[in-house]
């Protein structure tokens, strides 16, 4: 019907037709010529608003790091490891990451893959943050990187303002790291194990022993402390590098899924460890694939 009543209109006036389909093109035309520009100003505010916020970023990154000034170096670790006492001042972030990145060196390939792309946060005093992800989703690279065990490819890390890549050595001073495969040796006893990195640590040696049973009690392993490492079960060697970490009252501790191979009970002891010393001003950064 609508097609005979055209056939019908170009019959008698075909001019009329015309000028309106042009009329309908225009439209079109002038519609989508409006639809392009507003897509065209939206994406202009949208830039303008990420150029602005990125400036804000790195002018707040350089500001934290800019070095400390001569004669006001950050507070020496304390003996004990999980003491909840003690008047530390603390800044805000203790830990922050910005647009880390980090590519695999393989040769074979002519483009290496990523293994931590452009990732940033933050951390700060008393506080833990979880890092989640797949297996193989490079939550123990951003460790790795974080401990100097890893070179960063872009990007940088920031321990109480120090940068990782520039002030590594005094960086560690104040990062305590729990990895993903235990740092033991089978033929130590644990509480062997706990002197040992103690002492490497620096913590003076008339204390160690002190520190040394705290951690062990905190951690239930007392019971097992003068016993071979090699004889421990999965969990409590887990719970071992754990307190290795806490060693030296550092004050930002990474953690490694550390409750891998524990059982539920075990595991509730050691959250509730974490959480002692988290409310002691410490910054927590724990990866997890659960």
């Amino acid at each position: 019907m609508v097609e005979a009543n055209l056939e019908k209109l170009r019959e008698k006036n075909p001019l009329v037709l015309k000028e309106v389909s042009k009329d309908r093109k225009k439209e079109g035309y002038l519609r989508e010529l409006g639809s392009q520009f507003v897509e065209t100003e939206e994406r202009k505010l949208i830039l303008l608003g990420l150029a602005a916020k990125r400036r804000r970023q790195v002018q707040a990154w350089a500001h934290l790091s800019a070095p400390e000034p001569q004669g006001q170096l950050g507070p020496i670790p304390e003996p004990c490891a999980t003491s909840t006492g003690g008047s530390r001042q603390l800044t805000a972030d203790l830990f922050t990451v910005y647009l880390l990145s980090y590519v695999y060196k393989v040769y074979a390939k002519k483009v290496p893959p990523l293994a931590v792309n452009k990732i940033s946060f933050t951390v700060q005093a008393e506080e833990c943050f979880g890092l989640l992800g797949l297996n193989g989703a490079g939550k123990t690279s951003v460790l790795k990187l974080m401990t100097g065990k890893e070179t960063i490819t872009s990007g940088d890390a920031f321990v109480k303002g120090l940068s990782i890549s520039s002030h590594l050595g005094k960086v560690r001073q104040w990062v305590g790291y729990c990895p993903q495969a235990d740092a033991l040796l089978d033929h130590m006893t644990g509480r062997e194990t706990l002197v040992m990195y103690a002492r490497l640590r620096g913590i003076p040696e008339r204390h160690i022993n002190a520190c040394v049973d705290q951690i062990l009690d905190e951690l239930f392993i007392n019971t097992n402390a003068d016993q071979l490492v090699n004889s421990y079960s999965g969990g409590n060697k887990r719970k071992l590098s754990t307190g290795i970490a806490l060693l030296g009252e550092p004050a930002v501790i990474f953690l490694d899924e550390p409750t891998t191979g524990m059982d539920p009970m075990a595991r509730r002891l050691l959250w509730g460890t974490v959480t002692r010393v988290r409310k002691s001003g410490k910054a927590i950064v724990i990866t997890s694939h659960r």
